[in-house]
């Protein structure tokens, strides 16, 4: 999310009374906030919790939801480690860990109170219940959910969201009574025995527990992560290593989806009131296990119907892809995601089914198609199509760019395209002004509001094109490139003052 500190009295309005505040004892706005987070780490480290288009992105569309006053939280994990902090050495970048959680994050506010439980592994029974058979899951691992909150300031309004990152503690194991109010002999049993150890003192079981939750949220673990490992482990740490990238996938994703629906409990009894009340987007197909995640809650725990609980579904859910090719497609293996989540796994089953049946009647028998938008892929390996099921299960799906939305529309998705146009939408994948104009190039924002004559634009960039009727404005050009002139000299210092080298200009002649 960048710099609370700068974002935030920049959202709020203050820079201005900042500066002449900080500068009456001695200090410079600039200057501290690179103290902050270069000398002081304690005071504000990087939050680095992602990386590339959809880190970028994610952040950008939290600042524009609080700007334009939408009640949004935006979902994730908080790792301690971030992806890795860069250094410059003789001229060569070096990447070393990067322990921005140390001394802690002072914008952060963690909520103790609110923890829910995360469930893994185990088997799936059949129960009776007011004499309807439904699906009980019994886990095998279970870890606990904590939430911390991160505010995020719209600017030039009241209006404050939250980025809610999950940090995973070890379950307390002597609560299970609590979840599973289900009379069987041999649970009771197991539950007497693990009892009776921690009260012998066999606590080294509680210590690994702490460390297999908390492994969770160390890192994040891109897929060049995964695909170093292959050649380091030859192999033989690929499946953990996409078992780890699935699990922290569902932990956060658990965690939201429970958080929702008790929030929506709060105040609401009708779950056919769900639609009005909640929007959830996929931001890619990392969070779509929260499609089986909330079909689970509401046909396990609420006890809908499963055509009510479908109903609901397809119109809650909507999904921005960021693939431009089948071989960047999010695939899960069926034994992985049987072995992790075996109700997810039956839960998807049973909406492939569903929907290969419904497409038989529109389609035909065209069993090229048919396989093509299965959600579950054949093969040597079985696969899950993350992909495919979230199209299937979401009212609207937009590429990053005009041109990328066509090439979903006529080569990727051509199958779903024919079959639902009217799901298919593009939304350029743009960046905010207020982050990339107003906070990290405020001489040219300056300059910006100095020729429109107002500062309107940096809520509404569409008038930026009143910078148009300027084009040829000689006086504008002289100004703009002494922006650039200043912005040069100051990002010499920086690297000279980061690196020990010193940056001259050099004349390109060109033949």
């Amino acid at each position: 999310m960048g710099r609370s500190l700068s974002n935030s009295v920049i959202n709020l309005g203050i820079r201005d009374q900042f500066e002449d505040a900080l500068s009456q004892f001695g200090f410079e706005f600039e200057v501290l906030a690179e103290q902050v987070n270069l000398t002081f780490d304690f005071l504000e480290g990087h939050a680095c919790l992602g990386n590339g288009g959809l880190a970028r992105l994610s952040a950008c569309q939290m600042d524009s939801l609080a700007t334009l006053d939408y009640p949004a939280i935006g979902c994730g994990l908080r790792y301690q480690y971030g992806l890795f902090r860069q250094v410059i050495l003789d001229g060569f970048q070096h990447e070393q860990p990067d322990y921005w959680l140390n001394f802690g994050n002072p914008w952060e506010i963690e909520r103790v109170h609110i923890t829910y439980c995360v469930k893994f592994y185990g088997t799936v029974t059949d129960e009776v219940l007011n004499k309807d058979k439904i699906k009980v899951w019994i886990p095998g691992e279970m870890v606990e959910a904590v939430e911390y909150d991160n505010p995020i300031p719209g600017y030039g309004t009241r209006n404050t969201i939250v980025l809610r990152l999950w940090a995973a503690k070890p379950s307390d194991q002597h609560n299970m009574i609590s979840l599973f109010p289900y009379r069987r002999i041999s649970f009771w049993r197991d539950l007497l025995l693990m009892s009776e150890s921690y009260n012998t003192g066999d606590y080294v079981d509680a210590v690994v527990n702490r460390q297999r939750a908390e492994v969770l949220v160390a890192y994040y673990t891109p897929m060049i992560v995964l695909i170093r490992a292959t050649f380091i482990l030859f192999c033989g740490g690929f499946f953990q290593g996409k078992e780890l990238r699935l699990k922290q996938q569902y932990f956060f994703v658990s965690a939201s989806v429970q958080d929702i629906i008790r929030r929506f409990k709060d105040a609401h009894r009708n779950f056919d009131q769900l639609p009005e009340k909640v929007a959830l987007q996929l931001n890619d197909t990392h969070p779509s296990l929260a499609i089986a995640e909330v079909m689970r809650v509401l046909l396990d725990e609420e006890h809908l119907g499963w055509k009510r609980a479908w109903d609901i579904i397809c119109k809650i859910f909507s999904f921005t892809t960021h693939s431009i090719s089948p071989e960047a497609l999010e695939k899960i293996p069926v034994d992985l995601l049987g072995s992790l989540l075996p109700r997810h796994l039956q839960i998807i089953y049973d909406i492939n089914f569903q929907f290969v049946e419904e497409l038989k009647k529109m389609i035909g028998l065209d069993y090229d198609r048919l396989a093509r938008m299965s959600i579950v892929e054949e093969g040597a390996v079985k696969n899950i199509r993350m992909a495919n099921l979230s199209i299937i299960c979401s009212h609207t799906v937009n590429g990053v760019s005009r041109f990328h939305s066509e090439l979903l529309r006529t080569k990727l998705f051509k199958d779903f395209y024919e079959l639902w146009p009217y799901k298919f939408h593009y939304k350029t994948n743009g960046v905010t002004q207020r982050r990339w104009i107003v906070v990290s190039n405020p001489s040219l924002c300056v300059l910006i509001s100095k020729w429109l004559g107002t500062e309107a634009w940096i809520r509404d960039i569409d008038l930026l094109i009143g910078l148009r009727d300027r084009a040829t404005d000689a006086e504008l050009h002289q100004e703009w490139k002494m922006v650039k002139k200043v912005n040069k000299i100051r990002v010499t210092e920086y690297i000279e003052a980061m690196s020990v080298l010193k940056v001259v200009k050099k004349a390109i002649v060109c033949p």
